[in-house]
């Protein structure tokens, strides 16, 4: 009988005798955290060697450490954070919502793929600017306005990354669900979608991390607030302390999302795969 520290299904060693693959240990699991933290130790390392070399051009840990203190005091901090945060939840929402559906679509259809694959492709490599310059024209410099900026530039990506996943999904699955009887919409949710699960959620990450950045952008054309004009403010005062502190509260929330909910949410799911895998 298997433990509960092995996967549930055996493989053979080289001599042709059934093992069991051991799954993810604790052991593992504080491996990992042992090298992340080296990783963000290196990081700080690498911060604090390039904020010495090039002397007061870049600002070191110590130096931002005290701007984001005083940021926090002044109080536009965390309102600033709250405004980006805000229209950074709703752009990502609608833009991997709209990403998933197309995505979907044109890896499905082979028509589709040929009709919208170039759609895609176009939406791609649009500049930014131009999309965001013409919301704010089409609708006005709203929030409403920056939220679909947003939304818009990262759709095409994605759904491009999730048509790439469902493509390459295995059809002879797929055909043989439809043998037994099962319906378009069960061979989708039980044969495709697993598969194509890890583009999928890697879709969603860039997306995230995609998303953030560009709302950044959006807030210093033409919002009066969030973490994007407060850069924009510190920059025409030259404070590059003041500018990269500005930035730090929501870098460390976009990772934490990034690490404590997508990746969560991929673990669960992707619990069938191997556990080297996950």
């Amino acid at each position: 009988m298997s433990s509960p520290e092995q996967a549930p299904f055996p493989v053979t060693s080289p001599q042709g005798v059934l093992m069991a693959r051991p799954a993810g240990t604790r052991r593992g699991v504080a491996g990992g955290l042992t090298v992340t933290a080296l990783s963000l130790l290196t990081l700080l390392g690498v911060w604090q060697l390039a904020g010495t070399m090039s002397g007061s051009a870049f600002p070191p840990p110590a130096a931002t450490a005290r701007a984001l203190a005083a940021a926090s005091g002044d109080g536009y901090l965390w309102t600033d954070l709250a405004h980006t945060l805000a229209r950074l939840v709703l752009a990502f929402i609608l833009g991997f919502a709209a990403s998933a559906v197309i995505g979907i679509l044109v890896g499905r259809s082979g028509l589709a793929y040929r009709f919208l694959g170039v759609w895609l492709t176009i939406g791609a490599s649009t500049p930014a600017l131009l999309v965001v310059v013409a919301c704010y024209l089409a609708i006005g410099i709203s929030d409403w306005a920056a939220v679909l900026a947003a939304a818009v530039i990262v759709t095409p990506g994605t759904a491009a990354a999730i048509c790439d996943g469902v493509r390459a999904t295995d059809p002879g699955l797929s055909e043989m669900a439809r043998l037994y009887g099962a319906s378009p919409g069960s061979v989708l949710r039980q044969v495709v979608l697993p598969q194509a699960a890890p583009w999928i959620f890697t879709a969603a990450r860039s997306c995230w991390s995609l998303t953030w950045r560009i709302m950044v952008f959006v807030e210093v054309i033409g919002r009066p607030d969030g973490v994007g004009y407060r850069i924009q403010y510190w920059f025409q005062l030259a404070d590059m302390p003041r500018a990269i502190a500005s930035a730090v509260p929501l870098i460390v929330v976009v990772v934490l999302v990034d690490v404590a909910v997508l990746r969560t949410i991929e673990r669960r799911i992707a619990r069938w795969r191997p556990a080297e895998l996950r």
